[in-house]
């Protein structure tokens, strides 16, 4: 009888889950078929997972379920009286099965061990089926297996996803290496912070879910980052170095110094040893460099003019004051420059990168973010502006330079420099004309043209100076 007992157990157990199962399964693939389904409506990679996932879930649970179902002896007994038709002979023969061996109990435990010699657990738990709710499982069950094996045509479009996915993983880890060469390579605060927003467009692009996505997000930072340009880079980077040119080819009295800044700070200390013809001589020089300074960087062109004014009336004091300040602006022009080339930069190349997403093609680019003279990989007609900045100076040499920046559109960016010196006597003033011209091809290039002049009296400087851009 106990190996009866086990057994109604387990069928209890059995008919538990079959009956639980008709009820809810159809449920369960109806949810399985809604999923899978959907991943034929549209590219998501999930649902087929998703849908294996449910169905997995619902079979452990009820499993799970079946197995946690606490069944007492005497329940099996009585659940196997009823489907015997045994009138109870089972449950007796469990409830006396402690008493003595009286003959009324020992009749009990004879009949019941009739019972079960005679008897199956099947016989007595039989499995009830839903007609209707097998239908439906049936049914389900095809739909859910075709929707999963059969070919999805979502399947190509997933594969481009994945591919997409892919080529803006690549750009983002392009962007973070310029991100990281640019913050090793320039100090200043400018350049740091477009290396910060380099890193942050790639960590967009690593998140973007498509590649209309990212292009999306790289047009956003190219917009951010070109609305901060200086529409006058150019003539204060003419402004810069053409300073950087005068002085390095002719250090003020007793300096050393290697650029500009260097020199005058060392000038602001040294005053006191120059003569009265020096004197002269350094105020007329720094009234031609704040004349030239003018366009470019008028706060340092207004500290030279006021330090040679100081110079005139003997004023040390305040002569060595403005000269500080005119180191100090030459040195925030020189990091605002910088911050700007690398903004510059990083906008072209932001170009070619939107340009390789639309196209879908992951074309390994030719330039850097922030790199001056890189041209981007691409094709396309290239549009250029240029502009130009010239100096000259008095005593007795007059002094030209050029500055020139051309840049093609989408594809990278040119620039061009020239510079030249002629010998006259007096004092002379120049002029700058630039242009420059980009063109994207292969590789996008750029040309750029100065000239500049001075002229007074019989002193002429002249120079005219082209420079290939990318």
């Amino acid at each position: 009888m106990d190996d009866l007992l086990r057994a109604v157990r387990r069928r209890l157990r059995l008919a538990w889950a079959a009956a639980t199962g008709q009820w809810v399964g159809p449920a369960v693939l109806l949810a399985a078929v809604v999923l899978a389904g959907s991943g034929w409506l549209r590219p998501w990679g999930w649902t087929d997972r998703a849908a294996i996932l449910v169905m997995v879930a619902a079979a452990a649970a009820l499993g799970a379920g079946a197995l946690a179902i606490r069944i007492p002896p005497i329940v099996a007994a009585r659940a196997a009286d009823r489907g015997l038709g045994t009138k109870d002979a089972l449950a007796t023969a469990v409830e006396l099965s402690g008493d003595d061996g009286s003959p009324f109990v020992e009749e009990v435990r004879v009949r019941a061990q009739r019972i079960a010699r005679d008897n199956t657990a099947a016989d007595a738990i039989p499995l009830r089926a839903d007609r209707s709710r097998l239908i439906a499982l049936a049914v389900l069950t095809a739909i859910v297996g075709l929707l999963l094996v059969a070919p999805n045509p979502q399947d190509a479009v997933r594969e481009q996803l994945a591919a997409e996915r892919a080529h803006l993983r690549d750009e983002a880890e392009r962007l973070r290496e310029s991100a990281a060469a640019l913050a090793r390579e320039r100090q200043d605060p400018g350049s740091q912070r477009v290396a910060r927003e380099l890193e942050e467009l790639a960590r967009k692009l690593e998140e973007a879910p498509d590649a209309r996505r990212g292009a999306e997000a790289v047009d956003e930072a190219a917009q951010a980052l070109g609305s901060e340009l200086d529409p006058n880079l150019l003539s204060s980077k003419a402004a810069l170095k053409g300073l950087e040119r005068s002085l390095g080819s002719d250090a003020l009295p007793g300096t050393s110094g290697s650029d500009a800044a260097s020199q005058l700070d060392e000038l602001s200390r040294a005053l006191d040893q120059l003569t009265p013809e020096q004197r002269d001589a350094l105020a007329q020089r720094l009234e031609a460099l704040g004349d030239a300074q003018a366009a470019g960087n008028p706060a340092a062109a207004q500290a030279l003019k006021d330090a040679a004014g100081s110079l005139r009336q003997g004023d040390d004091a305040s002569a060595a004051s403005a000269l500080g300040g005119a180191a100090a602006a030459q040195r925030e022009a020189r990091e605002g420059v910088a911050g700007q080339e690398s903004r510059a930069g990083a906008v072209g190349a932001l170009g070619a990168v939107k340009d390789r997403l639309e196209q879908g093609q992951g074309q390994q680019g030719q330039g850097q973010p922030g790199k001056e003279g890189q041209g981007q990989q691409g094709q396309g007609q290239g549009q250029g502006q240029g502009q130009g900045e010239g100096q000259g100076q008095g005593q007795g040499q007059g002094e030209g330079q050029g500055e020139g920046q051309g840049q093609g559109q989408g594809q990278g960016q040119g620039q061009g420099q020239g510079q030249g010196q002629g010998q006259g006597q007096g004092q002379g003033q120049g002029q700058g004309q630039g242009q420059g011209q980009g063109q994207g091809g292969q590789g996008g290039g750029g040309g750029g043209q100065g000239r500049g002049s001075g002229s007074q009296g019989q002193a002429a400087g002249g120079q005219s100076g082209d420079g290939p851009g990318g």
